[in-house]
């Protein structure tokens, strides 16, 4: 993984990341994640046989729709694609309920530690790869 990291100048926390990671055969990440650009967020994912787009993955306005495309490829213009529209939802109050049930022994935890301790590797790989400028392994 290798990773650009801007710096607030101020606080000296970090403020947007450039990040490429290698998983080999061809296949990697790209992704940019910032604190100060525009106010606005999506994911994209695309592979060989179409594209998902997750329009405000991380903290839908409560009460509203947010819609996920799907693009099987079918036109440059993507005016093909599909789009499906979510229910409108309090994404922390999904959270706490989820993680409620799990404490009461009456569903298990959609992600475990193991995830957990990934991101961190993942992470921490970013970071070591801003320190040294190169690439890190995760």
């Amino acid at each position: 993984m290798v990773a650009l990291v801007d710096r607030d100048p101020a606080f000296r926390t970090d403020r947007q990341a450039s990040v490429i990671a290698d998983f080999g055969d061809g296949r990697h990440l790209t992704f940019l994640v910032s604190t100060q650009l525009s106010n606005a967020q999506s994911i994209e994912i695309v592979g060989t046989k179409g594209r998902l787009e997750i329009i405000i993955p991380y903290n839908a306005p409560q009460g509203e729709h947010t819609a996920i495309i799907v693009d099987k490829g079918e036109s440059l213009g993507r005016n093909l694609a599909r789009r499906e529209i979510m229910p409108a939802c309090d994404q922390y109050t999904e959270q706490a309920e989820a993680f409620s049930l799990a404490v009461l022994g009456k569903q298990p935890l959609l992600w475990g530690i193991d995830n957990a301790l990934a991101s961190m590797r993942a992470l921490d790989a970013v970071f070591e790869s801003e320190r040294s400028g190169g690439w890190a392994t995760v």
